[in-house]
């Protein structure tokens, strides 16, 4: 089953074009990333979804136990961050995969504790 290439202008990075994956690949990388990383739904505070990627201290061991070439893997995350998070006024962003929204129960527990959160409207899009 081979991999649907959608080349996308100008988006995420207008000066750059990009390669972004559909397929088995995606889903792969998602399990690890929901296990290894998202699972009590982290919040991140980098600027960007790449600075992330490139920053990320589990990319080494994405890449060993996926056995993707560094190209599909960093495709593969960005199309799982472009679709699963959640932008915050402040510039943070969160993770939102799995049944269990991880953004909701971190909202839940923001009111739980006083905080007013707002979300930017329409995430990342």
């Amino acid at each position: 089953m081979g991999l649907k290439q959608t080349k996308i202008l100008g988006r995420p990075y207008p000066d750059e074009q990009m390669l972004v994956y559909e397929g088995p690949e995606v889903f792969q990388v998602g399990n690890l990333l929901y296990k290894e990383l998202f699972a009590h739904g982290r919040i991140f505070s980098d600027v960007g979804k790449k600075r992330f990627i490139q920053r990320s201290l589990n990319y080494r061991e994405l890449k060993k136990r996926t056995g993707l070439e560094e190209s599909r893997l960093k495709a593969a995350l960005v199309n799982l961050l472009e679709q699963n998070c959640v932008q915050l006024l402040d510039g943070r962003y969160i993770m939102n995969l799995g049944g269990a929204s991880a953004l909701e129960e971190y909202v839940a527990e923001c009111e739980v504790q006083g905080v007013s959160l707002p979300l930017a409207k329409g995430g990342l899009r």
